[in-house]
Protein backbone atom coordinates (compact mmCIF):
# COMPACT_ATOMS: atom_id res chain seq x y z
CA UNK A 1 0.00 0.00 0.00
CA UNK A 2 2.77 2.10 0.72
CA UNK A 3 4.79 1.43 -2.29
CA UNK A 4 1.36 2.48 -4.35
CA UNK A 5 1.15 5.41 -2.74
CA UNK A 6 4.51 6.93 -3.54
CA UNK A 7 4.18 6.08 -6.60
CA UNK A 8 0.74 7.78 -6.51
CA UNK A 9 2.41 11.10 -5.79
CA UNK A 10 5.00 10.41 -8.82
CA UNK A 11 1.83 10.00 -10.90
CA UNK A 12 0.74 13.54 -9.72
CA UNK A 13 4.04 15.07 -10.21
CA UNK A 14 4.04 13.87 -13.72
CA UNK A 15 0.23 15.13 -14.18
CA UNK A 16 1.33 18.46 -13.58
CA UNK A 17 4.66 18.72 -14.87
CA UNK A 18 3.17 17.43 -18.39
CA UNK A 19 0.00 19.30 -18.19
CA UNK A 20 2.16 22.65 -17.74
CA UNK A 21 4.41 21.63 -20.25
CA UNK A 22 1.71 20.74 -23.10
CA UNK A 23 -0.61 23.87 -22.05
CA UNK A 24 2.71 26.25 -22.46
CA UNK A 25 3.48 24.15 -25.99
CA UNK A 26 0.03 23.85 -27.43
CA UNK A 27 -1.11 27.35 -26.63
CA UNK A 28 1.69 28.99 -29.10
CA UNK A 29 -0.52 27.42 -31.61
CA UNK A 30 -4.08 28.73 -33.30
CA UNK A 31 -7.49 27.07 -34.05
CA UNK A 32 -7.60 24.83 -37.54
CA UNK A 33 -9.87 22.41 -39.13
CA UNK A 34 -12.68 21.33 -37.97
CA UNK A 35 -12.49 24.11 -34.92
CA UNK A 36 -13.82 26.27 -37.10
CA UNK A 37 -16.76 24.04 -38.56
CA UNK A 38 -17.88 24.14 -34.93
CA UNK A 39 -16.65 28.13 -34.12
CA UNK A 40 -18.71 29.16 -36.98
CA UNK A 41 -20.87 26.83 -38.36
CA UNK A 42 -22.99 25.29 -35.49
CA UNK A 43 -25.09 26.50 -33.31
CA UNK A 44 -27.52 25.19 -30.45
CA UNK A 45 -30.32 25.36 -33.18
CA UNK A 46 -30.08 25.19 -36.44
CA UNK A 47 -30.74 27.95 -38.97
CA UNK A 48 -29.82 28.71 -42.32
CA UNK A 49 -26.08 27.69 -43.12
CA UNK A 50 -26.11 26.21 -39.49
CA UNK A 51 -25.90 22.76 -37.97
CA UNK A 52 -27.92 22.87 -34.46
CA UNK A 53 -26.77 20.18 -31.66
CA UNK A 54 -27.50 16.34 -32.80
CA UNK A 55 -26.83 16.88 -36.43
CA UNK A 56 -23.55 14.03 -36.97
CA UNK A 57 -19.93 15.35 -37.07
CA UNK A 58 -18.23 13.48 -39.86
CA UNK A 59 -20.65 10.71 -38.83
CA UNK A 60 -20.22 11.34 -34.89
CA UNK A 61 -22.95 12.39 -32.61
CA UNK A 62 -21.28 15.21 -30.55
CA UNK A 63 -23.79 16.95 -28.98
CA UNK A 64 -21.67 17.28 -25.68
CA UNK A 65 -18.41 18.90 -26.98
CA UNK A 66 -20.39 20.91 -29.19
CA UNK A 67 -22.51 22.59 -26.50
CA UNK A 68 -18.89 23.04 -24.19
CA UNK A 69 -17.37 24.70 -27.50
CA UNK A 70 -20.64 27.15 -27.71
CA UNK A 71 -20.21 28.26 -23.93
CA UNK A 72 -16.26 28.30 -24.43
CA UNK A 73 -16.98 30.81 -27.81
CA UNK A 74 -19.78 32.84 -25.63
CA UNK A 75 -16.77 33.60 -22.53
CA UNK A 76 -13.75 33.79 -25.12
CA UNK A 77 -14.11 34.05 -28.40
CA UNK A 78 -11.26 33.61 -30.20
CA UNK A 79 -9.22 36.22 -28.34
CA UNK A 80 -7.68 33.69 -26.51
CA UNK A 81 -6.71 30.03 -27.62
CA UNK A 82 -5.17 28.47 -24.07
CA UNK A 83 -8.48 28.04 -22.65
CA UNK A 84 -9.58 25.22 -25.19
CA UNK A 85 -6.30 23.97 -25.35
CA UNK A 86 -6.92 23.91 -21.04
CA UNK A 87 -9.68 21.61 -21.72
CA UNK A 88 -8.27 18.96 -23.97
CA UNK A 89 -5.11 18.63 -21.61
CA UNK A 90 -7.24 18.45 -18.42
CA UNK A 91 -9.50 15.67 -20.79
CA UNK A 92 -5.90 13.85 -21.66
CA UNK A 93 -4.57 13.92 -18.38
CA UNK A 94 -8.14 12.41 -16.39
CA UNK A 95 -7.18 9.52 -19.16
CA UNK A 96 -3.91 9.39 -17.79
CA UNK A 97 -4.79 8.91 -14.24
CA UNK A 98 -7.34 6.47 -14.92
CA UNK A 99 -5.31 4.84 -17.11
CA UNK A 100 -2.77 4.22 -14.09
CA UNK A 101 -5.69 3.48 -11.81
CA UNK A 102 -6.43 0.56 -14.30
CA UNK A 103 -3.53 -1.04 -14.17
CA UNK A 104 -3.15 -1.12 -10.91
CA UNK A 105 -6.18 -2.46 -10.31
CA UNK A 106 -4.81 -4.90 -12.53
CA UNK A 107 -2.39 -6.23 -9.97
CA UNK A 108 0.25 -4.42 -11.98
CA UNK A 109 3.24 -3.02 -10.03
CA UNK A 110 2.41 0.91 -9.37
CA UNK A 111 5.80 2.26 -10.41
CA UNK A 112 5.83 -0.15 -13.62
CA UNK A 113 2.40 1.24 -14.18
CA UNK A 114 3.64 4.72 -13.48
CA UNK A 115 6.60 4.27 -16.35
CA UNK A 116 4.09 3.31 -18.74
CA UNK A 117 1.13 6.06 -18.55
CA UNK A 118 4.44 8.53 -18.44
CA UNK A 119 4.18 7.78 -21.88
CA UNK A 120 1.27 8.70 -22.59
CA UNK A 121 1.59 11.84 -20.42
CA UNK A 122 3.16 13.33 -23.39
CA UNK A 123 1.67 11.34 -26.25
CA UNK A 124 4.31 11.01 -29.17
CA UNK A 125 2.97 9.10 -32.24
CA UNK A 126 -0.43 10.66 -30.81
CA UNK A 127 0.16 14.26 -31.30
CA UNK A 128 -3.26 15.18 -33.46
CA UNK A 129 -5.26 15.01 -30.33
CA UNK A 130 -3.11 17.44 -28.57
CA UNK A 131 -2.47 19.90 -31.15
CA UNK A 132 -5.80 20.46 -32.24
CA UNK A 133 -8.66 21.36 -29.64
CA UNK A 134 -11.57 19.83 -31.15
CA UNK A 135 -9.99 16.52 -30.61
CA UNK A 136 -11.30 16.78 -27.12
CA UNK A 137 -14.48 15.18 -28.96
CA UNK A 138 -13.06 12.24 -30.19
CA UNK A 139 -11.12 11.43 -26.84
CA UNK A 140 -13.67 12.69 -24.29
CA UNK A 141 -15.35 8.70 -24.38
CA UNK A 142 -11.87 7.39 -23.05
CA UNK A 143 -12.28 9.73 -20.01
CA UNK A 144 -16.07 8.61 -19.38
CA UNK A 145 -15.76 5.11 -20.39
CA UNK A 146 -12.31 4.16 -18.35
CA UNK A 147 -14.14 6.23 -15.08
CA UNK A 148 -17.27 4.12 -15.64
CA UNK A 149 -14.97 0.70 -15.76
CA UNK A 150 -13.22 2.27 -12.33
CA UNK A 151 -16.50 3.07 -11.10
CA UNK A 152 -18.60 -0.55 -11.39
CA UNK A 153 -18.60 -2.79 -8.51
CA UNK A 154 -16.77 -6.48 -8.65
CA UNK A 155 -19.92 -8.17 -7.16
CA UNK A 156 -23.50 -7.86 -6.21
CA UNK A 157 -26.31 -6.56 -7.45
CA UNK A 158 -27.11 -3.00 -9.44
CA UNK A 159 -26.43 0.04 -7.33
CA UNK A 160 -25.66 3.78 -7.45
CA UNK A 161 -22.28 3.13 -9.08
CA UNK A 162 -23.48 0.93 -11.99
CA UNK A 163 -26.07 4.16 -12.69
CA UNK A 164 -23.59 6.64 -12.83
CA UNK A 165 -21.13 4.32 -14.61
CA UNK A 166 -24.22 4.26 -17.22
CA UNK A 167 -24.54 8.20 -17.31
CA UNK A 168 -20.58 8.37 -18.14
CA UNK A 169 -21.34 6.03 -21.07
CA UNK A 170 -24.36 7.86 -22.31
CA UNK A 171 -22.03 10.98 -21.84
CA UNK A 172 -19.66 9.66 -23.82
CA UNK A 173 -21.88 8.46 -26.71
CA UNK A 174 -22.61 12.06 -27.15
CA UNK A 175 -19.31 12.72 -27.58
CA UNK A 176 -17.78 10.73 -30.73
CA UNK A 177 -18.04 7.24 -32.37
CA UNK A 178 -15.30 5.96 -29.80
CA UNK A 179 -18.11 5.85 -27.21
CA UNK A 180 -19.43 2.78 -29.06
CA UNK A 181 -16.46 0.89 -28.13
CA UNK A 182 -16.24 2.23 -24.77
CA UNK A 183 -19.43 0.68 -23.88
CA UNK A 184 -19.02 -2.65 -25.49
CA UNK A 185 -15.74 -2.54 -22.86
CA UNK A 186 -17.72 -2.00 -19.79
CA UNK A 187 -20.47 -3.80 -20.71
CA UNK A 188 -18.09 -7.13 -21.21
CA UNK A 189 -16.72 -6.53 -18.24
CA UNK A 190 -20.15 -5.93 -16.27
CA UNK A 191 -21.20 -9.12 -18.39
CA UNK A 192 -18.03 -11.28 -17.02
CA UNK A 193 -18.13 -10.34 -13.76
CA UNK A 194 -22.06 -10.43 -12.55
CA UNK A 195 -24.30 -11.66 -15.58
CA UNK A 196 -26.16 -10.75 -18.24
CA UNK A 197 -28.90 -8.90 -16.61
CA UNK A 198 -26.20 -6.35 -15.00
CA UNK A 199 -24.52 -5.64 -18.47
CA UNK A 200 -28.00 -4.98 -20.04
CA UNK A 201 -28.86 -2.47 -17.34
CA UNK A 202 -25.84 -0.76 -17.29
CA UNK A 203 -25.61 -0.64 -21.74
CA UNK A 204 -29.34 0.42 -21.24
CA UNK A 205 -29.12 3.73 -21.26
CA UNK A 206 -26.13 4.50 -23.92
CA UNK A 207 -27.56 2.03 -25.99
CA UNK A 208 -31.16 3.45 -26.45
CA UNK A 209 -29.47 6.83 -26.35
CA UNK A 210 -27.21 6.45 -29.33
CA UNK A 211 -30.05 4.42 -31.26
CA UNK A 212 -32.77 7.33 -31.02
CA UNK A 213 -29.86 9.88 -31.98
CA UNK A 214 -28.98 7.25 -34.91
CA UNK A 215 -32.39 7.14 -35.81
CA UNK A 216 -33.52 10.85 -35.73
CA UNK A 217 -29.77 12.37 -37.11
CA UNK A 218 -27.36 9.79 -37.89
CA UNK A 219 -28.82 7.72 -39.99
CA UNK A 220 -29.75 10.78 -42.14
CA UNK A 221 -25.70 11.54 -42.82
CA UNK A 222 -24.10 9.93 -46.10
CA UNK A 223 -21.16 7.67 -45.61
CA UNK A 224 -17.78 9.61 -45.41
CA UNK A 225 -16.47 7.29 -48.09
CA UNK A 226 -17.33 4.15 -49.60
CA UNK A 227 -17.29 1.46 -46.83
CA UNK A 228 -13.78 -0.94 -46.62
CA UNK A 229 -14.83 -4.28 -45.56
CA UNK A 230 -11.86 -6.28 -47.11
CA UNK A 231 -9.28 -3.66 -46.00
CA UNK A 232 -10.24 -3.83 -42.22
CA UNK A 233 -7.81 -6.23 -41.49
CA UNK A 234 -4.85 -4.40 -42.95
CA UNK A 235 -6.42 -1.51 -41.21
CA UNK A 236 -6.15 -3.37 -38.03
CA UNK A 237 -2.96 -4.98 -37.88
CA UNK A 238 -0.90 -1.77 -39.42
CA UNK A 239 -2.96 0.20 -36.89
CA UNK A 240 -1.96 -1.97 -33.89
CA UNK A 241 2.12 -2.80 -34.99
CA UNK A 242 2.43 0.45 -36.07
CA UNK A 243 1.23 2.55 -33.37
CA UNK A 244 2.90 0.57 -31.14
CA UNK A 245 6.07 0.40 -32.70
CA UNK A 246 6.08 4.59 -33.51
CA UNK A 247 6.23 4.48 -29.58
CA UNK A 248 9.38 2.91 -29.78
CA UNK A 249 10.53 4.96 -32.85
CA UNK A 250 10.93 1.56 -34.70
CA UNK A 251 7.96 -0.28 -36.42
CA UNK A 252 10.00 -3.47 -36.44
CA UNK A 253 9.84 -3.73 -32.89
CA UNK A 254 6.08 -2.96 -32.86
CA UNK A 255 5.13 -6.30 -34.62
CA UNK A 256 7.39 -7.89 -31.89
CA UNK A 257 5.46 -6.27 -28.76
CA UNK A 258 2.25 -7.10 -30.33
CA UNK A 259 2.73 -10.67 -30.70
CA UNK A 260 4.57 -11.11 -27.43
CA UNK A 261 1.76 -9.35 -25.87
CA UNK A 262 -1.45 -10.85 -27.48
CA UNK A 263 0.61 -14.26 -27.42
CA UNK A 264 0.67 -13.76 -23.20
CA UNK A 265 -2.32 -13.29 -23.19
CA UNK A 266 -3.21 -16.30 -24.91
CA UNK A 267 -1.19 -18.23 -23.22
CA UNK A 268 -2.63 -16.47 -19.35
CA UNK A 269 -6.38 -17.54 -20.78
CA UNK A 270 -5.02 -21.13 -21.18
CA UNK A 271 -4.78 -21.11 -17.49
CA UNK A 272 -7.22 -22.18 -14.93
CA UNK A 273 -8.33 -20.39 -13.08
CA UNK A 274 -8.19 -17.76 -15.40
CA UNK A 275 -6.13 -14.48 -13.42
CA UNK A 276 -9.32 -11.98 -12.23
CA UNK A 277 -6.57 -9.21 -12.94
CA UNK A 278 -6.48 -10.43 -16.47
CA UNK A 279 -10.01 -8.80 -17.24
CA UNK A 280 -9.26 -5.02 -17.55
CA UNK A 281 -5.96 -5.26 -19.70
CA UNK A 282 -7.61 -8.14 -21.61
CA UNK A 283 -11.01 -6.66 -22.39
CA UNK A 284 -9.03 -2.27 -23.36
CA UNK A 285 -7.26 -4.93 -25.49
CA UNK A 286 -9.88 -6.29 -27.23
CA UNK A 287 -11.23 -2.70 -27.85
CA UNK A 288 -8.71 -1.55 -29.60
CA UNK A 289 -8.81 -4.37 -32.08
CA UNK A 290 -12.68 -3.20 -32.21
CA UNK A 291 -12.21 0.82 -31.96
CA UNK A 292 -9.65 -0.06 -35.16
CA UNK A 293 -11.98 -2.79 -37.07
CA UNK A 294 -14.83 0.26 -36.97
CA UNK A 295 -12.69 2.80 -38.07
CA UNK A 296 -11.34 0.61 -40.80
CA UNK A 297 -14.65 -0.30 -41.88
CA UNK A 298 -15.35 3.51 -42.66
CA UNK A 299 -12.60 4.80 -43.05
CA UNK A 300 -9.80 2.66 -44.71
CA UNK A 301 -10.71 3.76 -47.66
CA UNK A 302 -9.16 7.82 -47.01
CA UNK A 303 -6.42 6.86 -44.45
CA UNK A 304 -4.53 4.74 -42.28
CA UNK A 305 -5.12 2.41 -38.92
CA UNK A 306 -1.62 4.49 -37.78
CA UNK A 307 -2.72 7.96 -38.41
CA UNK A 308 -2.32 10.02 -35.34
CA UNK A 309 -5.68 10.62 -34.16
CA UNK A 310 -6.43 6.68 -34.20
CA UNK A 311 -3.06 5.89 -32.79
CA UNK A 312 -3.45 7.72 -29.30
CA UNK A 313 -6.18 5.59 -28.90
CA UNK A 314 -4.52 2.47 -30.02
CA UNK A 315 -1.87 3.21 -27.42
CA UNK A 316 -4.41 3.87 -24.23
CA UNK A 317 -6.01 0.80 -25.24
CA UNK A 318 -3.58 -1.75 -25.09
CA UNK A 319 -0.54 -0.32 -22.95
CA UNK A 320 -3.02 -1.63 -19.83
CA UNK A 321 -2.15 -5.33 -22.09
CA UNK A 322 1.62 -4.55 -22.46
CA UNK A 323 2.15 -3.18 -18.92
CA UNK A 324 0.45 -6.68 -17.75
CA UNK A 325 2.45 -8.96 -19.70
CA UNK A 326 6.11 -6.72 -19.31
CA UNK A 327 4.95 -6.59 -15.33
CA UNK A 328 5.01 -10.75 -15.47
CA UNK A 329 8.31 -10.55 -17.31
CA UNK A 330 9.82 -8.35 -14.98
CA UNK A 331 8.69 -10.27 -11.74
CA UNK A 332 9.88 -13.58 -13.62
CA UNK A 333 13.29 -11.84 -14.75
CA UNK A 334 14.01 -10.63 -11.09
CA UNK A 335 14.37 -13.94 -9.19
CA UNK A 336 17.70 -14.77 -7.82
CA UNK A 337 20.52 -12.59 -9.43
CA UNK A 338 18.33 -10.62 -11.48
CA UNK A 339 16.77 -9.01 -8.57
CA UNK A 340 18.31 -5.88 -8.66
CA UNK A 341 19.49 -5.91 -12.54
CA UNK A 342 15.95 -6.12 -13.65
CA UNK A 343 13.81 -3.28 -12.10
CA UNK A 344 16.94 -0.86 -12.70
CA UNK A 345 17.06 -1.73 -16.73
CA UNK A 346 13.11 -1.71 -17.05
CA UNK A 347 13.04 1.80 -15.44
CA UNK A 348 15.99 3.15 -17.90
CA UNK A 349 14.12 2.09 -21.07
CA UNK A 350 10.98 3.54 -19.36
CA UNK A 351 13.10 6.59 -19.62
CA UNK A 352 14.10 6.30 -23.12
CA UNK A 353 10.88 5.78 -24.29
CA UNK A 354 9.31 9.00 -22.38
CA UNK A 355 12.01 10.97 -23.64
CA UNK A 356 11.48 9.75 -26.94
CA UNK A 357 7.48 10.80 -26.86
CA UNK A 358 8.54 14.22 -25.41
CA UNK A 359 11.07 14.80 -28.49
CA UNK A 360 8.63 13.47 -31.39
CA UNK A 361 5.71 15.95 -29.86
CA UNK A 362 7.98 18.82 -29.63
CA UNK A 363 9.03 18.07 -33.23
CA UNK A 364 6.08 18.48 -34.34
CA UNK A 365 4.75 21.42 -32.84
CA UNK A 366 7.92 22.81 -34.56
CA UNK A 367 6.97 21.88 -37.49
CA UNK A 368 3.66 23.39 -37.79
CA UNK A 369 4.23 26.24 -35.65
CA UNK A 370 5.21 28.59 -38.21
CA UNK A 371 2.06 28.11 -40.54
CA UNK A 372 -0.65 28.15 -37.52
CA UNK A 373 1.14 32.14 -36.81
CA UNK A 374 0.63 32.63 -40.64
CA UNK A 375 -2.80 31.43 -40.97
CA UNK A 376 -4.08 32.99 -37.58
CA UNK A 377 -1.97 36.17 -38.72
CA UNK A 378 -4.09 35.65 -42.03
CA UNK A 379 -7.25 35.64 -40.25
CA UNK A 380 -6.98 39.01 -38.03
CA UNK A 381 -5.28 40.68 -41.66
CA UNK A 382 -8.84 40.01 -42.81
CA UNK A 383 -10.53 41.26 -40.12
CA UNK A 384 -7.96 44.26 -40.28
CA UNK A 385 -8.62 44.78 -44.40
CA UNK A 386 -12.94 44.41 -43.45
CA UNK A 387 -12.37 46.98 -40.87
CA UNK A 388 -10.82 49.31 -43.97
CA UNK A 389 -13.64 48.29 -46.61
CA UNK A 390 -11.00 46.84 -48.83
CA UNK A 391 -12.63 45.39 -52.00
CA UNK A 392 -12.10 41.71 -52.14
CA UNK A 393 -12.26 39.59 -55.28
CA UNK A 394 -12.15 36.31 -53.12
CA UNK A 395 -14.63 35.61 -50.06
CA UNK A 396 -11.68 32.51 -48.17
CA UNK A 397 -8.59 33.79 -46.99
CA UNK A 398 -7.59 30.46 -45.16
CA UNK A 399 -5.98 27.68 -45.90
CA UNK A 400 -7.64 25.57 -48.97
CA UNK A 401 -8.70 23.13 -46.28
CA UNK A 402 -10.44 25.48 -44.59
CA UNK A 403 -13.27 27.12 -46.66
CA UNK A 404 -15.58 27.08 -44.10
CA UNK A 405 -13.77 30.42 -43.07
CA UNK A 406 -14.81 33.27 -44.97
CA UNK A 407 -14.24 37.35 -44.83
CA UNK A 408 -18.08 38.08 -43.81
CA UNK A 409 -17.98 35.37 -40.69
CA UNK A 410 -14.54 36.54 -39.66
CA UNK A 411 -15.81 40.26 -39.79
CA UNK A 412 -19.70 38.63 -38.08
CA UNK A 413 -16.85 37.91 -35.26
CA UNK A 414 -15.05 40.89 -35.24
CA UNK A 415 -18.14 43.14 -34.49
CA UNK A 416 -18.92 40.77 -32.13
CA UNK A 417 -15.81 41.48 -30.42
CA UNK A 418 -14.68 37.97 -30.47
CA UNK A 419 -11.06 38.73 -31.92
CA UNK A 420 -7.90 39.46 -30.13
CA UNK A 421 -6.68 42.72 -30.25
CA UNK A 422 -5.17 43.41 -34.06
CA UNK A 423 -2.26 45.27 -33.24
CA UNK A 424 1.70 44.40 -34.52
CA UNK A 425 0.00 42.50 -37.65
CA UNK A 426 2.59 42.21 -39.99
CA UNK A 427 3.10 43.59 -43.34
CA UNK A 428 4.80 40.36 -45.33
CA UNK A 429 1.18 38.82 -43.87
CA UNK A 430 -0.82 41.30 -45.08
CA UNK A 431 1.04 40.39 -48.51
CA UNK A 432 -0.17 36.67 -47.75
CA UNK A 433 -4.02 37.65 -47.22
CA UNK A 434 -3.48 40.49 -50.47
CA UNK A 435 -2.53 37.30 -52.01
CA UNK A 436 -5.35 34.96 -51.33
CA UNK A 437 -8.39 37.63 -51.47
CA UNK A 438 -7.21 39.92 -54.26
CA UNK A 439 -5.66 37.63 -56.85
CA UNK A 440 -7.86 35.24 -59.18
CA UNK A 441 -6.62 33.60 -62.30
CA UNK A 442 -10.07 33.07 -64.12
CA UNK A 443 -10.97 32.06 -67.69
CA UNK A 444 -12.56 35.31 -67.70
CA UNK A 445 -12.01 38.94 -66.26
CA UNK A 446 -14.08 39.85 -62.56
CA UNK A 447 -17.12 42.54 -63.74
CA UNK A 448 -15.06 46.13 -62.94
CA UNK A 449 -11.65 45.19 -64.17
CA UNK A 450 -10.26 45.72 -67.48
CA UNK A 451 -7.13 45.41 -69.19
CA UNK A 452 -4.84 48.67 -68.75
CA UNK A 453 -1.02 48.31 -69.66
CA UNK A 454 -0.53 51.88 -68.35
CA UNK A 455 -1.43 50.52 -64.65
CA UNK A 456 1.28 47.34 -65.14
CA UNK A 457 4.55 47.60 -65.49
CA UNK A 458 7.16 44.41 -65.96
CA UNK A 459 9.50 44.53 -63.33
CA UNK A 460 12.18 42.21 -62.86
CA UNK A 461 12.73 39.03 -64.56
CA UNK A 462 15.13 36.29 -63.52
CA UNK A 463 15.59 33.24 -65.28
CA UNK A 464 13.65 33.79 -68.46
CA UNK A 465 14.35 36.08 -71.50
CA UNK A 466 11.77 38.59 -72.47
CA UNK A 467 10.40 39.46 -75.58
CA UNK A 468 7.51 41.10 -77.54
CA UNK A 469 4.59 39.07 -78.63
CA UNK A 470 4.65 39.44 -82.94
CA UNK A 471 1.59 41.23 -83.75
CA UNK A 472 -0.45 41.51 -80.02
CA UNK A 473 0.04 44.90 -78.80
CA UNK A 474 1.31 45.27 -74.82
CA UNK A 475 2.30 41.76 -74.56
CA UNK A 476 5.40 39.90 -74.04
CA UNK A 477 6.57 36.57 -73.96
CA UNK A 478 9.09 35.12 -71.37
CA UNK A 479 10.93 32.14 -71.79
CA UNK A 480 11.94 29.93 -68.93
CA UNK A 481 14.45 27.11 -69.97
CA UNK A 482 13.44 25.59 -66.88
CA UNK A 483 10.37 25.87 -63.89
CA UNK A 484 11.38 28.76 -61.12
CA UNK A 485 12.33 32.00 -62.96
CA UNK A 486 10.19 34.87 -61.75
CA UNK A 487 8.50 38.20 -63.10
CA UNK A 488 7.39 41.11 -61.69
CA UNK A 489 4.34 42.96 -62.18
CA UNK A 490 4.64 46.30 -60.95
CA UNK A 491 1.01 47.63 -60.23
CA UNK A 492 -1.78 49.38 -57.49
CA UNK A 493 -4.32 47.08 -58.76
CA UNK A 494 -7.63 47.48 -59.73
CA UNK A 495 -6.98 45.68 -63.37
CA UNK A 496 -6.63 42.22 -65.39
CA UNK A 497 -3.69 40.78 -66.91
CA UNK A 498 -4.08 38.43 -69.31
CA UNK A 499 -1.57 35.32 -69.06
CA UNK A 500 -1.32 31.93 -71.34
CA UNK A 501 1.28 29.34 -70.24
CA UNK A 502 1.69 25.54 -69.56
CA UNK A 503 1.96 24.47 -66.07
CA UNK A 504 1.52 25.75 -62.48
CA UNK A 505 2.45 29.27 -61.76
CA UNK A 506 3.01 30.46 -58.51
CA UNK A 507 1.80 34.02 -57.44
CA UNK A 508 2.41 36.75 -54.82
CA UNK A 509 2.31 40.06 -53.37
CA UNK A 510 5.46 41.75 -52.35
CA UNK A 511 7.19 45.56 -52.27
CA UNK A 512 7.92 46.28 -55.76
CA UNK A 513 11.94 46.08 -54.42
CA UNK A 514 11.34 42.43 -53.35
CA UNK A 515 10.83 42.96 -49.87
CA UNK A 516 8.07 41.66 -46.85
CA UNK A 517 7.04 38.76 -49.36
CA UNK A 518 3.86 37.22 -48.99
CA UNK A 519 3.43 33.74 -48.95
CA UNK A 520 2.32 32.36 -52.79
CA UNK A 521 -1.03 31.32 -54.30
CA UNK A 522 -0.77 28.73 -56.70
CA UNK A 523 -2.84 28.22 -60.42
CA UNK A 524 -2.40 26.29 -63.77
CA UNK A 525 -2.23 27.75 -66.64
CA UNK A 526 -3.73 25.92 -69.86
CA UNK A 527 -1.32 26.22 -73.31
CA UNK A 528 -4.71 25.72 -74.97
CA UNK A 529 -6.75 28.99 -73.30
CA UNK A 530 -6.28 32.86 -72.84
CA UNK A 531 -6.65 33.05 -69.00
CA UNK A 532 -7.06 36.14 -66.69
CA UNK A 533 -5.06 37.04 -63.69
CA UNK A 534 -7.12 39.67 -61.89
CA UNK A 535 -5.81 41.87 -59.42
CA UNK A 536 -7.88 43.69 -56.95
CA UNK A 537 -6.82 47.01 -55.09
CA UNK A 538 -3.07 47.20 -54.15
CA UNK A 539 -2.97 50.55 -53.69
CA UNK A 540 -2.63 51.11 -49.97
CA UNK A 541 0.53 52.37 -48.44
CA UNK A 542 1.04 48.75 -47.22
CA UNK A 543 -0.48 46.70 -49.94
CA UNK A 544 2.61 45.23 -51.55
CA UNK A 545 2.19 47.46 -54.65
CA UNK A 546 4.07 44.47 -56.47
CA UNK A 547 2.74 40.76 -57.96
CA UNK A 548 5.42 38.36 -58.64
CA UNK A 549 4.71 34.72 -60.62
CA UNK A 550 6.82 31.95 -60.63
CA UNK A 551 6.54 30.66 -63.84
CA UNK A 552 6.38 27.19 -65.50
CA UNK A 553 8.90 25.85 -67.80
CA UNK A 554 8.40 27.05 -71.69
CA UNK A 555 7.04 29.95 -72.69
CA UNK A 556 4.41 32.05 -70.68
CA UNK A 557 2.86 34.82 -72.47
CA UNK A 558 1.72 38.28 -70.22
CA UNK A 559 -0.64 40.73 -71.81
CA UNK A 560 -2.02 44.13 -70.58
CA UNK A 561 1.88 45.12 -69.57
CA UNK A 562 3.89 48.05 -70.35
Amino acid sequence: MFRARRAQLGLWVVVVVSGAWLVARVSKLWFGGDDWLILLDRRVSPGPGQLGLFEPHNEHWSTVPILVFRAFDALFGVREYWPYVLLLVVVHLVIVVLLWHVMVRSAIDPWLALGMVAITAIPGPGFENLTNVWQVQLISPLAFGLGALLLLPERGPLGWRDGVASILLTIGMACSGLGITMLGIVALVALVRRGWRVALAVAALPAIAYAWWYVAYGSQQRDVTTLSYRAVPGFVWDGLTDAVGDVVRLRALGVVIVLAAFGWLVWQLTRRPIPRTLLFPAVLALGAVVSLTLTGWRRAAITEGALSRYAYITIVLVLPLVAAALDCAVRWLARGSFTKVVPIVTGVVLVVVVTAQVRIFSDYVDSIEESKRVEKAAFLTTAELMREGHQLLNDRPMFIYEPQVTAEKIAAMDRDGKLPSLRGLREDDRHTVLARLDLALLQVAIAGLTPNPAAVQLGDVHGATTAPAAGVPNCVLLDAPRGGATAQLLTKGRVAVGVQGDGPVAMRVERPDGSFPGKDVTGVLDPKADLVLNIGPLDGPRDGGAVLLTLPKGTTRVCGVS
